[in-house]
């Protein structure tokens, strides 16, 4: 599956991964700024471009940080 990622409420999330089933233990979503617009999106070290993300790379990259403008 792909997800569609959207401007976060919150300035940080961190969700619990099962192990079992994914790479990473945790994923930690992040928002920089203050506005409501992204401006970009860091998944890992990599930056993302568009806004679909694969399960795998989701779940797989520890952190997402969406910034805003």
């Amino acid at each position: 599956p792909e997800y569609t990622l959207t401007t976060p409420v919150f300035d940080k999330v961190e969700i619990t991964l099962d192990p079992a089933y994914c790479s990473k233990d945790k994923l930690v979503i992040e928002k920089s700024g203050k506005g409501s617009r992204i401006s970009s999106i860091k998944i890992g070290p990599y930056m993302l471009s568009g806004y679909q993300v694969t399960h795998e790379k989701l779940t797989g990259c520890g952190k997402l940080v969406i910034s805003t403008k």
